[in-house]
């Protein structure tokens, strides 16, 4: 199984595929999607379907060559003015090689208004051999205007279980399975990162030992040591532990089967007898709030001891 296999079980995909199927292929298209990887994958099974009506590995392979009549913009980080007119300066000649001609935008929520003003002439009037598929993080930032005039596809993420099956089938690193997949927010991109990845091992299992060895304030200097020699790994740490965290909820109230560290189980069970649901319940704002303070720029060490202490202290408060 790879990421086209899993894709194709979306139903982002059975939309898109059923236009093509039905001979009802709209003239632009708008595939929303924070995974740009899952969105590229998606598009390029869609060329695929329109030009050759399949899209098996080598049909996608193939589209991925077409260059005559499928164009790929932008040429750098944005979409700058120049590959927008460059679009609307090609769009009316006559396709050399297919039947249509196809311009995929990524990126196309860095357009400015004047790009996205000159992208909405050719929206309103469509040549009727040329079909747009624009693709974008969120669509947030494009006009009204735009929107209307484009068939909008957002790709959802997939659950837990599903990405967790797709890592299996590429990976029998089961550590690195059920952290990336619970990592992951549903996205495969995401999920291949974190697997492909060995500090989050490290971050996993650190995570773990705090919450299970540090007993007091005694402890604290010793795993905020540990814990700052990852470097620049400060909110990865607070991710993870908040994962465990709920897990070990999760384990206070009886439950085994859905735990999502299933390589951890007894780890998990050992830590909730100490964190408790009602102590994650009152540790996650505490969790949140050392998040915010990372990303106002709040200094990671005083960010970290403070994070350490207030383990420690709600879990005295809950145990009184």
């Amino acid at each position: 199984m790879d990421r086209y296999d899993v894709i194709k079980n979306s139903a982002e995909y059975a939309l898109m595929a059923a236009d093509v199927r039905l001979n009802r292929i709209m003239h632009a298209y708008l595939i929303v999607s924070p995974d740009e990887v899952t969105a590229d994958a998606l598009c390029d099974l869609f060329l695929s379907l329109c030009v050759f009506g399949t899209a098996d590995e080598e049909s996608v392979a193939r589209v991925k060559t077409l260059s005559a009549d499928i164009m790929r913009l932008p040429h750098g980080d944005k979409v700058l003015t120049s590959d927008v007119e460059e679009l609307t300066d090609t769009v009316y000649l006559t396709p050399t090689e297919l039947d249509r001609k196809y311009y995929v935008i990524s990126k196309c929520d860095t357009m400015n208004e004047t790009c996205q003003n000159k992208l909405l002439k050719i929206l309103e009037e469509p040549p009727s051999s040329v079909v747009i598929v624009l693709k974008c993080i969120t669509d947030r930032s494009l006009l009204p205007t735009v929107l209307s005039r484009v068939k909008r596809v957002e790709v959802k993420p997939l659950t837990e279980s599903a990405v967790a099956r797709y890592l299996k089938e590429i990976s029998d690193d089961e550590t690195g399975i059920y952290l990336a997949a619970a990592l992951s927010q549903g996205y495969l991109y995401k999920a291949e990162k974190v697997l492909s990845d060995a500090r989050y091992r490290e971050i996993f299992a650190l995570s773990v030992d705090t919450l299970k060895n540090m007993k007091s304030s005694r402890d604290v200097l010793r795993f905020s040591a540990r814990i700052s020699a990852l470097k620049d790994s400060l909110k990865d740490f607070i991710d993870v532990t908040e994962l465990v965290l709920a897990d070990c909820m999760a384990a206070s109230e009886g439950v085994r089967d859905g735990l999502k560290f299933k390589n951890a189980v007894r780890d998990i069970i050992n830590i909730s007898a100490e964190y408790d649901g009602d102590t994650v319940i009152r540790l996650m704002p505490r969790l949140s709030y050392a998040r915010r303070r990372l990303k106002l720029n709040g200094n990671p060490q005083s960010v970290l001891d403070e994070l350490l202490f207030s383990l420690l202290e709600v879990k005295a408060k809950c145990r009184r």
